[in-house]
């Protein structure tokens, strides 16, 4: 089981479960490590080639500088994270094609697949792969 819970507010963020959620977990042996936070976020590749693989370590510095604890490894995108999540956002039109294709594989997809550079107030829809 993967338990969770996000706010819809700022109010709350960084702050722990109330004392009965934690009462009830501790109840049932379940793990917690939990803070409120506003958005569940998550990196996948379209490829193979680095499963398990650490985060690039420009971007575990700017984890840290944000304060922003990881365990993350790399993964392959699955046909279970386009029911998981609102958007899955990618940096460009191979991405995006390749992404595209594996979401007409999934019965009623939830995500909406997007470029993230579409949010890009300059307009740079294209992100290159900072890897090269």
């Amino acid at each position: 089981w993967r338990i969770d819970s996000a706010a819809t507010s700022t109010y709350e963020i960084g702050n722990p479960p109330d004392h009965r959620g934690q009462a009830c977990m501790k109840k049932h042996d379940v793990p917690m490590r939990h803070v409120a936070r506003q958005w569940v976020i998550d990196s996948a590749a379209t490829s193979d080639w680095n499963i398990g693989s650490e985060p690039d370590t420009r971007g575990l510095a700017c984890l840290r500088k944000h304060a922003i604890e990881t365990s993350h490894r790399a993964r392959q995108v699955t046909k279970e994270d386009f029911m998981n999540f609102e958007y899955i956002l990618c940096m460009d039109e191979s991405n995006l094609s390749d992404l595209t294709r594996k979401a007409k594989s999934v019965k009623d997809p939830r995500a909406k697949v997007e470029l993230l550079g579409s949010y890009d107030p300059q307009k740079q829809r294209i992100i290159k792969d900072p890897y090269y």
